[in-house]
């Protein structure tokens, strides 16, 4: 299986575990340290957007959560998240503050 393969099959365990509507966008990247990250839409009464992290070869986590009432503000969202992980140079944790992610 490819590494990229791999990832989204660590990415689908990881929101596999979290109560959520029904998926409507996926869109994946990798910091400037190399670490891969996924951002999953998905939808139900309103829209969550979840940031999920690959943490070793092993392991993928949800690492943020955010909901909205309009698909324009998490598409919004989900540039700024995009963006802002992209230009990250450290590694990305459960703990670490992606602005403007709360948690």
């Amino acid at each position: 299986m490819s590494e990229i393969a791999e990832f989204r099959r660590r990415v689908d365990k990881a929101i596999g575990s979290q109560f959520m509507g029904s998926e409507i966008g996926r869109l994946y990247g990798m910091t400037k340290h190399g670490q891969r990250f996924a951002i999953v839409t998905s939808t139900v009464l309103w829209y969550a957007v979840r940031v999920v992290v690959d943490m070793d070869e092993y392991t993928a986590a949800v690492v943020g959560r955010r909901a909205f009432w309009t698909a324009a503000d998490a598409d919004g969202f989900v540039f700024d998240t995009q963006h802002n992980l992209e230009r990250m140079t450290g590694i990305v944790t459960p703990d670490s503050p992606i602005p403007p992610l709360v948690l």
